[in-house]
This record gives structure tokens, sequence and C-alpha cells, in this order.
């Protein structure tokens, strides 16, 4: 989420409220300014609805994954709940597979990737397959 998206969500004033503001503010304003303020105030209320999904969790369901060759996180319903990376694999015919050729049965849920660490410890050093003496 973007800082103005966070601001946003920890104001007491609600998207929600200032969607209506703007929409009121529009009603005494000329015909360009009033539909500027009305598509102001749709976009509000879209990011109030996306405010609400972030918070009420990741998860989604996989009719709404995206189907571009993607990785993302699944969920398998079965023992555990399973979660594995997974991407759709147009090339076997629109299926979810773990890696090329390897299909996964029926997932139900789906989240996007966390982003990849962007810092490195200070302890960490780098081992390669040469140096463990394989």
């Amino acid at each position: 989420m973007t800082d103005d998206a966070n601001e946003i969500a920890d104001a007491t004033v609600t998207p929600a409220d200032m969607a209506g503001a703007l929409r009121f503010d529009a009603a005494l304003r000329t015909p360009l300014a009033r539909r500027m303020l009305c598509r102001a105030a749709d976009i509000m209320d879209r990011l109030a609805a996306e405010i609400a999904r972030l918070k009420a969790g990741g998860w989604r369901p996989i009719s709404d994954a995206p189907k571009d060759g993607t990785d993302i996180l699944v969920g398998v319903q079965g023992i555990g709940w399973p979660v594995r990376v997974a991407f759709w694999d147009e090339a076997r015919g629109g299926v979810w597979s773990i890696w090329p050729g390897r299909e996964l049965a029926h997932p139900t849920h789906w989240q996007p990737l966390p982003p990849p660490p962007t810092d490195t410890p200070e302890d960490a050093s780098v081992t390669t397959h040469d140096s463990m003496g394989d």
C-alpha cells in the first residue's frame, strides 16, 4: 500500500467519508468540476474497498488469480492446507503448476508472493556449491 493509502487507512476520516464530501462538493460546481470530483469520489470508493480487502487478509478465491504465468502462493484444500508457489501453465492446456510439467491439483485460494528481501544480514556469507566441498 502507498504512503497515501496508509495515511488514509489510519485517518479518522474514512475514504467513504471523503467520497461523500467530494460528491456533495461536486453538486456546487461547474459541469467539468462535477465530473472530476465524481471521478475522484469513485477512486476513493475503490480505495476504501481495497483497504478493507487488505485488512481482511490476503487469501483470495482462485477464480480471481492471475493467469499470465505469474508465480503466486496457492492454498490447496487437504490435510493442513498445504501452500505452494504455483503459476497458470497455459502451455499445458491451462492448469495450475508448481513447475513446468508438474500439475497442482485443485488449488482453492491464492495470494501474491511477498516482495523479496532488500537487505542482507551483516553476518550473511555467500556459500557456493564449490565452497561446500562438493
